[in-house]
């Protein structure tokens, strides 16, 4: 018996209303292909019930940054711009095949990367061209004490190695996180000053 024809798209909010406004571009160009060839969509929202019925029903199923339930559901996340898309078999993004892939400079046409790159800053990063200068940015992210399952080090480690290397750096902190006191004590004993 073949799968039937049949994608649940599983959401959080805020995305399940943007989603359900019709202003999620992704979503509307998927929808929109796979009902032209006899698909019906239907958006859920996700959470642990909805997760636990999801491999019961019937098709195939989408969830948004969160690990599929079952053989016939895929992850979807964002490429950190838009409108650039990710459809994988494993939430995590350290173990998607993209971030194990050997880079190979030699395989791009340079042209075309370049002007892919260019396009990219001028959209994402307005103002004056990028240039080299003297100084290493490390922009941190949260838990920042913690080495996660993904890094090499936790962020403070990080820090301290670029520090050891003798070029000046700016570490930023994440403006939406919120650090405790023991990351507050603990950034103030590396040697680079960080910025809010």
């Amino acid at each position: 018996m073949s799968t039937p024809l049949h994608l649940h798209i599983y959401l959080h909010h805020p995305v399940l209303q943007t989603v359900r406004a019709g202003k999620l571009g992704f979503i509307n160009r998927l929808s929109n292909l796979l009902g032209d060839r006899g698909w019906r969509i239907e958006v859920h929202k996700s959470g642990d019930e909805a997760r636990a019925r999801a491999p019961k029903r019937p098709g195939y199923a989408l969830f948004n940054m969160e690990r599929p339930t079952h053989p016939r559901a895929l992850t979807f996340r964002l490429a950190y711009h838009y409108p650039f898309w990710r459809l994988e078999q494993v939430a995590e993004r350290w173990r998607w095949p993209v971030a194990r892939a050997r880079f190979d400079p030699e395989l791009l046409d340079a042209d075309a990367a370049e002007d892919f790159a260019t396009r990219l800053r001028r959209r994402v990063l307005p103002g004056p061209e990028p240039r080299r200068g003297d100084y290493v940015l490390i922009p941190l992210q949260g838990r920042i004490r913690q080495q996660r399952s993904f890094q090499a080090m936790s962020p403070v480690e990080m820090v301290e190695a670029v520090a050891r290397t003798g070029r000046p750096a700016v570490a930023t902190l994440h403006p939406n996180e919120t650090y405790d006191i023991a990351d507050m004590a603990r950034s103030r004993t590396c040697r680079i000053v960080f910025r809010t």
